[in-house]
Protein backbone atom coordinates (compact mmCIF):
# COMPACT_ATOMS: atom_id res chain seq x y z
CA UNK A 1 0.00 0.00 0.00
CA UNK A 2 3.32 2.50 0.74
CA UNK A 3 4.27 1.78 -2.55
CA UNK A 4 1.36 2.44 -4.79
CA UNK A 5 0.44 5.62 -2.73
CA UNK A 6 4.27 6.68 -3.48
CA UNK A 7 3.38 5.58 -7.05
CA UNK A 8 0.07 7.81 -6.92
CA UNK A 9 1.20 10.45 -5.57
CA UNK A 10 4.30 11.07 -7.89
CA UNK A 11 2.04 10.63 -11.35
CA UNK A 12 -0.25 12.58 -9.16
CA UNK A 13 3.21 15.57 -9.30
CA UNK A 14 2.47 14.93 -13.29
CA UNK A 15 -0.77 15.61 -13.45
CA UNK A 16 -0.72 18.38 -11.58
CA UNK A 17 2.01 19.75 -13.46
CA UNK A 18 -0.02 19.44 -16.50
CA UNK A 19 -3.55 21.09 -14.69
CA UNK A 20 -0.93 24.32 -14.05
CA UNK A 21 0.33 24.90 -17.65
CA UNK A 22 -2.14 26.22 -19.78
CA UNK A 23 2.41 30.56 -24.17
CA UNK A 24 2.50 33.78 -25.33
CA UNK A 25 3.66 35.11 -28.47
CA UNK A 26 4.76 38.00 -26.34
CA UNK A 27 7.14 38.28 -23.31
CA UNK A 28 7.30 35.70 -20.53
CA UNK A 29 9.89 34.88 -17.78
CA UNK A 30 10.89 31.71 -16.95
CA UNK A 31 11.45 29.34 -13.94
CA UNK A 32 12.82 25.72 -14.18
CA UNK A 33 10.40 23.00 -13.04
CA UNK A 34 11.34 20.63 -10.44
CA UNK A 35 15.22 21.23 -10.83
CA UNK A 36 16.35 18.45 -8.69
CA UNK A 37 14.14 16.07 -11.00
CA UNK A 38 15.77 14.75 -13.77
CA UNK A 39 13.05 14.60 -16.52
CA UNK A 40 12.47 13.04 -19.50
CA UNK A 41 9.85 14.44 -22.47
CA UNK A 42 8.42 13.10 -25.76
CA UNK A 43 6.65 14.58 -28.40
CA UNK A 44 4.77 13.70 -31.46
CA UNK A 45 1.84 14.61 -33.36
CA UNK A 46 -0.86 14.03 -36.23
CA UNK A 47 -2.91 15.88 -38.56
CA UNK A 48 -6.83 15.42 -37.92
CA UNK A 49 -8.60 16.96 -40.97
CA UNK A 50 -11.36 15.05 -42.06
CA UNK A 51 -10.98 13.92 -45.47
CA UNK A 52 -15.07 13.40 -45.51
CA UNK A 53 -17.79 16.04 -45.22
CA UNK A 54 -17.57 15.41 -41.49
CA UNK A 55 -19.96 19.04 -39.94
CA UNK A 56 -18.37 21.10 -37.99
CA UNK A 57 -19.10 21.36 -34.48
CA UNK A 58 -20.26 24.08 -32.62
CA UNK A 59 -22.55 27.08 -32.95
CA UNK A 60 -26.14 24.70 -32.64
CA UNK A 61 -26.28 24.49 -35.94
CA UNK A 62 -25.48 22.02 -38.74
CA UNK A 63 -22.45 23.36 -40.73
CA UNK A 64 -21.22 21.35 -43.44
CA UNK A 65 -17.21 22.31 -44.09
CA UNK A 66 -16.55 23.62 -47.76
CA UNK A 67 -12.73 24.97 -47.80
CA UNK A 68 -9.84 24.16 -45.83
CA UNK A 69 -7.64 27.36 -44.37
CA UNK A 70 -5.34 24.82 -42.60
CA UNK A 71 -4.67 21.71 -41.33
CA UNK A 72 -5.72 20.99 -37.83
CA UNK A 73 -3.88 18.83 -35.30
CA UNK A 74 -3.73 16.78 -32.57
CA UNK A 75 0.05 16.60 -30.23
CA UNK A 76 0.90 14.45 -27.51
CA UNK A 77 3.51 15.09 -24.24
CA UNK A 78 4.50 12.27 -23.14
CA UNK A 79 6.69 13.13 -19.03
CA UNK A 80 8.84 10.54 -17.05
CA UNK A 81 10.58 11.90 -13.87
CA UNK A 82 13.55 10.46 -12.09
CA UNK A 83 11.39 7.45 -10.32
CA UNK A 84 9.78 6.41 -13.85
CA UNK A 85 6.61 7.25 -13.73
CA UNK A 86 4.99 8.68 -16.97
CA UNK A 87 2.15 11.06 -18.04
CA UNK A 88 1.29 12.11 -21.28
CA UNK A 89 -1.14 15.40 -22.07
CA UNK A 90 -2.90 15.20 -25.42
CA UNK A 91 -3.91 18.47 -26.75
CA UNK A 92 -6.12 19.12 -29.75
CA UNK A 93 -8.13 21.44 -32.11
CA UNK A 94 -11.15 19.49 -31.98
CA UNK A 95 -14.29 20.95 -30.24
CA UNK A 96 -15.15 18.63 -27.48
CA UNK A 97 -14.02 14.75 -27.40
CA UNK A 98 -17.27 12.92 -26.19
CA UNK A 99 -16.59 10.15 -23.22
CA UNK A 100 -17.36 7.70 -25.64
CA UNK A 101 -14.01 8.32 -27.35
CA UNK A 102 -11.65 8.48 -24.74
CA UNK A 103 -13.07 5.36 -22.90
CA UNK A 104 -12.23 3.33 -25.75
CA UNK A 105 -8.79 5.44 -26.08
CA UNK A 106 -7.89 5.00 -22.18
CA UNK A 107 -8.79 0.92 -22.59
CA UNK A 108 -6.23 0.51 -25.54
CA UNK A 109 -3.74 2.22 -23.81
CA UNK A 110 -3.96 0.74 -20.63
CA UNK A 111 -3.48 -2.66 -22.59
CA UNK A 112 -0.50 -1.66 -24.93
CA UNK A 113 1.24 0.78 -22.69
CA UNK A 114 -0.22 -0.14 -19.31
CA UNK A 115 -0.95 3.82 -18.35
CA UNK A 116 -3.89 3.85 -16.40
CA UNK A 117 -6.28 6.77 -16.77
CA UNK A 118 -5.10 9.31 -14.26
CA UNK A 119 -2.32 9.27 -16.10
CA UNK A 120 -4.04 10.77 -19.15
CA UNK A 121 -5.10 14.16 -19.63
CA UNK A 122 -6.89 14.63 -22.60
CA UNK A 123 -7.61 18.15 -23.88
CA UNK A 124 -9.18 19.91 -26.82
CA UNK A 125 -8.97 23.76 -27.05
CA UNK A 126 -12.84 23.87 -27.95
CA UNK A 127 -12.13 24.86 -31.41
CA UNK A 128 -15.77 25.73 -33.54
CA UNK A 129 -13.89 24.74 -37.10
CA UNK A 130 -12.81 21.63 -36.43
CA UNK A 131 -15.43 17.99 -36.55
CA UNK A 132 -17.73 16.33 -34.67
CA UNK A 133 -17.21 13.10 -32.99
CA UNK A 134 -19.06 10.45 -32.14
CA UNK A 135 -22.06 11.36 -30.04
CA UNK A 136 -21.13 14.89 -28.99
CA UNK A 137 -23.62 17.91 -29.83
CA UNK A 138 -25.70 14.92 -30.44
CA UNK A 139 -28.84 16.59 -28.53
CA UNK A 140 -27.65 19.97 -30.53
CA UNK A 141 -29.69 19.61 -33.59
CA UNK A 142 -30.77 16.45 -35.82
CA UNK A 143 -28.46 14.59 -37.72
CA UNK A 144 -29.08 12.42 -41.06
CA UNK A 145 -28.29 8.86 -41.05
CA UNK A 146 -25.42 9.77 -43.52
CA UNK A 147 -24.03 11.90 -41.36
CA UNK A 148 -23.76 9.52 -38.30
CA UNK A 149 -21.87 7.15 -40.57
CA UNK A 150 -19.30 9.62 -41.24
CA UNK A 151 -19.00 10.84 -38.05
CA UNK A 152 -18.35 7.36 -36.35
CA UNK A 153 -16.35 6.44 -38.87
CA UNK A 154 -14.57 9.71 -38.76
CA UNK A 155 -13.77 9.01 -34.65
CA UNK A 156 -12.86 4.82 -35.24
CA UNK A 157 -9.74 6.84 -37.15
CA UNK A 158 -9.18 9.26 -34.36
CA UNK A 159 -9.13 6.51 -32.08
CA UNK A 160 -6.61 4.23 -33.97
CA UNK A 161 -4.46 7.60 -34.46
CA UNK A 162 -4.29 8.55 -30.99
CA UNK A 163 -3.63 5.50 -29.92
CA UNK A 164 -0.51 5.22 -32.35
CA UNK A 165 0.35 8.88 -31.31
CA UNK A 166 0.62 8.56 -27.52
CA UNK A 167 2.76 4.89 -28.58
CA UNK A 168 5.19 7.51 -30.54
CA UNK A 169 5.59 10.33 -28.16
CA UNK A 170 6.53 8.00 -25.30
CA UNK A 171 9.07 6.34 -27.67
CA UNK A 172 10.37 9.29 -28.05
CA UNK A 173 10.79 9.92 -24.49
CA UNK A 174 14.78 11.67 -23.89
CA UNK A 175 15.96 14.13 -21.11
CA UNK A 176 14.32 17.06 -21.67
CA UNK A 177 14.48 20.54 -18.87
CA UNK A 178 11.27 21.85 -18.34
CA UNK A 179 10.34 25.62 -17.77
CA UNK A 180 7.36 27.66 -17.10
CA UNK A 181 6.28 31.21 -17.31
CA UNK A 182 3.08 33.59 -17.36
CA UNK A 183 3.11 35.95 -19.89
CA UNK A 184 -0.64 37.94 -20.61
CA UNK A 185 -2.61 39.54 -23.59
CA UNK A 186 -5.85 41.04 -23.52
CA UNK A 187 -7.91 40.06 -26.13
CA UNK A 188 -10.19 37.63 -24.24
CA UNK A 189 -13.66 40.12 -23.32
CA UNK A 190 -16.28 39.13 -20.96
CA UNK A 191 -19.35 39.22 -23.60
CA UNK A 192 -22.01 38.88 -21.14
CA UNK A 193 -21.00 42.30 -19.24
CA UNK A 194 -20.01 43.87 -22.78
CA UNK A 195 -22.09 44.25 -25.71
CA UNK A 196 -19.84 43.27 -28.74
CA UNK A 197 -20.97 46.27 -30.74
CA UNK A 198 -19.83 48.81 -28.26
CA UNK A 199 -16.21 47.03 -27.62
CA UNK A 200 -14.23 48.68 -30.43
CA UNK A 201 -15.82 52.17 -29.19
CA UNK A 202 -14.83 51.54 -25.40
CA UNK A 203 -11.21 50.29 -26.35
CA UNK A 204 -10.96 53.36 -28.60
CA UNK A 205 -11.84 55.64 -26.10
CA UNK A 206 -9.70 54.00 -23.43
CA UNK A 207 -12.65 52.59 -21.01
CA UNK A 208 -12.18 49.80 -19.22
CA UNK A 209 -14.35 46.75 -20.09
CA UNK A 210 -16.47 45.17 -17.36
CA UNK A 211 -16.85 41.77 -16.02
CA UNK A 212 -14.38 38.76 -14.75
CA UNK A 213 -11.43 37.90 -17.29
CA UNK A 214 -8.35 36.13 -17.26
CA UNK A 215 -5.50 37.78 -19.42
CA UNK A 216 -2.90 35.38 -17.43
CA UNK A 217 -0.75 33.21 -20.47
CA UNK A 218 0.62 30.36 -18.55
CA UNK A 219 3.22 28.51 -20.72
CA UNK A 220 5.83 25.75 -20.29
CA UNK A 221 9.06 25.20 -22.70
CA UNK A 222 10.68 21.54 -23.36
CA UNK A 223 14.33 22.36 -23.77
CA UNK A 224 16.85 19.31 -25.02
CA UNK A 225 20.34 19.36 -23.16
CA UNK A 226 21.26 20.77 -26.26
CA UNK A 227 19.79 23.76 -25.65
CA UNK A 228 16.84 22.89 -28.49
CA UNK A 229 13.61 24.24 -28.14
CA UNK A 230 11.71 21.18 -28.61
CA UNK A 231 8.08 21.92 -27.58
CA UNK A 232 5.87 25.26 -26.11
CA UNK A 233 2.32 24.54 -24.14
CA UNK A 234 0.40 27.25 -23.75
CA UNK A 235 -3.44 27.81 -23.40
CA UNK A 236 -5.35 30.98 -22.94
CA UNK A 237 -9.12 31.47 -21.54
CA UNK A 238 -10.93 32.35 -24.33
CA UNK A 239 -13.54 31.04 -26.38
CA UNK A 240 -12.65 30.04 -29.88
CA UNK A 241 -15.20 31.51 -32.03
CA UNK A 242 -13.40 34.52 -33.81
CA UNK A 243 -14.01 33.20 -37.16
CA UNK A 244 -17.52 32.16 -38.18
CA UNK A 245 -17.22 30.96 -41.16
CA UNK A 246 -16.82 26.77 -42.59
CA UNK A 247 -13.58 26.38 -43.44
CA UNK A 248 -11.63 24.23 -41.18
CA UNK A 249 -8.79 25.47 -39.40
CA UNK A 250 -8.00 25.77 -35.32
CA UNK A 251 -9.13 29.72 -34.94
CA UNK A 252 -6.89 31.50 -32.75
CA UNK A 253 -5.36 28.52 -31.19
CA UNK A 254 -4.40 27.08 -34.18
CA UNK A 255 -3.14 30.02 -35.47
CA UNK A 256 -0.95 31.07 -33.07
CA UNK A 257 0.43 27.09 -33.17
CA UNK A 258 1.53 28.19 -36.39
CA UNK A 259 2.92 31.17 -35.69
CA UNK A 260 5.40 29.38 -33.22
CA UNK A 261 6.13 26.84 -35.52
CA UNK A 262 7.45 29.78 -37.80
CA UNK A 263 9.31 31.58 -34.98
CA UNK A 264 10.43 28.70 -33.87
CA UNK A 265 11.37 25.66 -36.91
CA UNK A 266 11.13 22.29 -35.42
CA UNK A 267 9.37 23.12 -32.68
Amino acid sequence: MKRLTTNLKSTNRLALLFCLLTVSLFHFGQSAVHAETEWKAGIAKAVITPQTGVWLAGYGSKRLPDGKLHDIWMKALALEDDKGHRAVLITSDFQGVPRSMSDRVFAEIKQKFQLERHQIMFTFSHNHCGPRLGDDLYDYYPVDPMQVKLVNEYTDRMVVKTVEMIGESLKNLAPARLQMGNGHTTFAVNRRNNREADIPSLLKAGKELVGPVDHAVPVMTVTRPDGKLDAVLFGYACHPTTLSFTKVCGDYPGFAQLELEQKHPGV
